[in-house]
């Protein structure tokens, strides 16, 4: 009778892992990577960080308890490849090993992965730092600095984060052109969730592919990840007006926007019509200091259970949350004042929309 019933032991236990109930195990992190080499020299020297000038803050704890589970979020890393690839390492370096503690359940990343899409030391920075999640779902688009043309156009982003690096992994949905675009299916906790990725440069054809891929999964609940959405004062943009009024609108399972490319930190809550609230956030650090955004990334802490979601960011490198401290509220970089921030838009309690 034992052994009869060893079998359905074993296949109630991978149903669970696929149903999103069972966290998976972490494998061990490796300490010492090679970083790429430009002109015969390694790029990105260890730099020591910078003692912080702001005031003491009280430090959130960033593992997850009961019944929490976690979302990262990376935008424009661009810098830490091309200069500080050290500080991209510590980023993914702490996903990976505190992956447990927080129940990590998925990475998002909104563009410009590296700053020269012709230089392919950037593009192995950048996978050296991404293949650290070899055990946690993560999606990627393509950003400006990805892609365009008079930087060297798709070649290298294809080559290295190209649909043939994703497909056949569990959750990775489908493809748009060589993953210019993508979508991601997971099941985490109690809900059905639909990441939909667009790279930078949306047209006519890019938008009907975003309208298809949400009104193809209704009943999930849907994050848009674009590069360009918010301009630096926090309004949409050319392109982030267009995806709103054409993709956000229309598709009543989009309760998340989240993008990056322009300097800023903005969280928009914006109700349409019938009450559906849409989180619209803009997260890029890279002018935040003298290290290409000093390694902040976001941490989405879900407490279904609570119908809440905190965010918080923190940054592995520096060991410190919220750049933006009560008393320090603008954006500084290259050694001058650049752009004013919400600090509130750091840290927050989000009311889970789709509840």
């Amino acid at each position: 009778m034992k052994v009869k019933l060893l079998p359905l032991i074993i296949l109630a236990f991978l149903l669970a892992a696929c149903n999103g109930t069972v966290a998976p195990k972490a494998t061990p992190v490796p300490e010492q990577i090679t970083l790429p080499v430009k002109e015969g020299v390694a790029v990105g020297a260890q730099h020591t960080p910078a003692a912080s000038t702001a005031g003491p803050t009280p430090t959130p704890a960033y593992w997850a308890e009961g019944d929490a589970y976690t979302i990262a979020w990376i935008s424009d890393p661009q810098y830490y490849a091309k200069e500080f690839p050290e500080i991209y390492l510590s980023m993914t370096r702490f996903l990976a090993r505190e992956q447990e503690k927080m129940n990590l359940r998925y990475v998002i990343c909104t563009g410009d992965i590296v700053d020269d899409n012709s230089e392919v030391y950037q593009w192995e920075a950048a996978r050296a730092a991404w293949d650290l999640l070899a055990d946690i779902p993560y999606g990627v688009l393509a950003g400006n600095h990805d892609m365009e043309k008079t930087r060297g156009g798709w070649e290298l982003y294809e080559e290295y984060f190209g649909e043939a690096k994703f497909a056949g992994l569990p959750h990775y949905g489908g493809s748009y052109k060589n993953n210019r675009g993508h979508y991601d299916l997971l099941d985490i906790g109690g809900t059905a969730y639909l990441f939909v990725y667009m790279s930078h440069n949306i047209g006519r054809a890019e938008i009907r592919w975003l309208n298809e891929t949400f009104r193809a999964y209704p009943d999930r609940v849907g994050i848009l990840c674009v590069h360009d959405y918010f301009m630096t004062d926090g309004t949409r943009s050319e392109t982030g007006q267009r995806l709103f009024e054409e993709v956000v609108a229309t598709n009543p399972n989009i309760y998340m926007v989240l993008c990056g490319h322009r300097y800023g930190i903005y969280n928009v809550p914006e109700t349409l019509e019938g009450g559906r609230t849409v989180w619209q956030m803009m997260m890029n650090y890279q002018a935040a200091g003298d290290f290409g955004g000093s390694g902040y990334l976001r941490l989405m802490q879900v407490r279904e259970d609570k119908g809440v979601i905190h965010v918080m960011t923190y940054s592995p490198w520096l060991d410190e949350y919220n750049m933006l401290k009560d008393d320090r509220r603008t954006l500084s970089g290259r050694g001058e004042l650049m752009y004013d921030m919400d600090a509130d838009s750091e840290a927050f309690v989000m009311i889970i929309p789709w509840r």
